[in-house]
């Protein structure tokens, strides 16, 4: 029998009306990726790590690296974590509720410092209780952003366009960690009539970052200043979905002279837009500026979106856009993905729970969530030969050796919708087989005839799902 190629395992792309009778490229990829080999995989699962008991969401995650310990923040309370789990809590101040960043630098001895921001005077630790600064340190009485460079920490001071730097303090005659009483503070972003949104540092620049464009300043030998003529017109939407990866800034951000929202990739001081797979999207959203975002070891930029209850992921090496979610069980439905801020320390990503105080690794060697289920779903796009045709046979192509972890024969459900139709037909189920079975060919007999078709590939038994191929003897079959 002739079997021809189905194409899946292509970027997928988002930008279609969900009622729409065909799409131009494949629908979704719902909590998996597709590899380089364009095997479709399920996304990494979250397995407990340590649990703060908390009883509140995380705040921020932060790796220390001078101290080699893992900076949580939840319920306002802060603890180091060490590599093996091991929490302890910071005594001292305590954080206001709500998103927080971290910066660490030294002292002159080369002593650790740490600061954290949470909109009010800037909190700082060199590893044991926790001290927020006063009116007499200098420093903004409401700091959202905080960042270290050239020996200086840096502090925003939110809803102005003003930021400020520690100094040397003349009481001591040294560079003081805790003194923004600089004879040149305040700093202000003046390219634009726009408040601060973010500030960071990246390649030893600092980015100061408004809604209306970004700034880049630099050590001028003296103090610091903004570069001429280096202006981005992308202004910033989300302060807290700023990350940098391989020497690239991701952000979500305006562009088109502001009339579009989009997430950027920059390298030097040049935008890129990479989200148009989820244009349509992201401009559906009512409310954006509380995304936060974060990076995991895979090279995966995540994104989530509090407001909308909705979490994406984007595969910066292979330029692809995956969505995540939680799936309930009982409902039969997805919820909002649990993790929300990440970090990544010993080789390895750590995450929070945006409901309590619990740390997760995120492990693509795991396929639940906290011990729930995990749906991987993938859709393919309308496909067709623009003939009616008959489908006798459907042959999956899966990898070797897989298997639930405990030993049983987990279940992969095959279904499809044909000619537009919105109901799908009922599901067939496909055997992975036992863990090391070599057996990778599943054939699907007798499946109808159709003019257009749309397939769904869905796991949710704690088992790898490795898709290699689809093949039919349906003819050539194209989007």
């Amino acid at each position: 029998m002739n079997l021809t190629p189905v194409p899946i395992g292509q970027a997928p792309y988002y930008n279609i009306d969900a009622a729409s009778r065909r799409a131009t490229v494949s629908d979704s990829c719902i909590d998996g990726y597709i590899d380089e080999a364009g095997t479709i995989n399920r996304r990494g699962g979250l397995k407990l790590w340590q649990d703060l008991a908390t009883g509140a969401p995380g705040q921020g995650v932060f790796y220390w690296h001078q101290m080699e310990r893992l900076v949580v923040a939840s319920g306002g309370r802060v603890w180091l974590v060490a590599q093996d789990g091991a929490a302890t809590e910071l005594t001292g101040a305590t954080l206001a509720s709500g998103n927080v960043t971290f910066a660490d630098g030294n002292m002159i001895d080369g002593t650790p410092w740490l600061y954290t921001a949470d909109g009010g005077y800037p909190v700082y630790t060199t590893g044991g209780a926790l001290t927020r600064l006063t009116a007499a340190s200098g420093a903004p009485a409401t700091c959202n952003h905080i960042a270290w460079t050239q020996g200086r920490f840096l502090a925003a001071e939110a809803g102005t366009r003003k930021f400020y730097s520690t100094d040397t303090n003349p009481g001591t005659g040294d560079m003081d960690n805790a003194y923004f009483l600089a004879s040149d503070n305040p700093l202000t972003a003046e390219s634009r009539p726009d408040n601060l949104g973010y500030l960071g540092v990246s390649w030893e620049e600092i980015l100061v970052w408004g809604s209306q464009g970004l700034e880049i300043w630099r050590d001028d030998s003296v103090f610091f200043s903004p570069v001429p003529g280096a202006f981005s017109p992308v202004g910033i939407l989300a302060p807290y979905s700023v990350v940098e990866a391989d020497n690239t800034v991701f952000a979500l951000c305006l562009v088109d002279g502001g009339t579009k929202r989009a997430v950027i990739s920059m390298q030097g001081r040049t935008p890129q837009v990479v989200s148009l797979p989820i244009e349509r999207v992201l401009q559906g959203y009512e409310t954006v500026d509380d995304a936060i975002a974060w990076l995991t070891k895979d090279s995966e930029y995540v994104i989530t979106f509090p407001s909308a209850g909705e979490t994406w992921c984007y595969d910066y090496r292979n330029k692809a856009w995956y969505q995540w979610s939680k799936w309930d069980g009982t409902q039969a439905e997805r919820q909002e993905f649990l993790g929300r801020y990440g970090a990544s320390a010993w080789g390895k990503t750590f995450m929070l729970s945006r409901v309590d105080g619990k740390i997760y690794e995120y492990d693509r060697a795991t396929y639940q969530d906290d011990g729930e289920t995990l749906a991987t779903e993938f859709v393919t796009g309308w496909l067709g030969s623009g003939n009616v045709t008959r489908n006798n046979l459907l042959r999956l192509n899966l990898k070797r050796g897989q298997g639930d972890i405990t030993g049983t024969e987990p279940i992969m459900r095959v279904r499809w919708r044909d000619n537009g139709n919105q109901e799908w037909k009922p599901a067939r189920e496909v055997s992975l087989g036992k863990l090391g079975n070599r057996e990778f060919k599943r054939d699907l007999w007798q499946c109808g005839s159709f003019r257009n078709r749309q397939l769904s590939f869905i796991i949710t038994d704690n088992a790898q799902l490795a898709l290699v191929s689809v093949e039919s003897d349906a003819g050539k079959l194209k989007i």
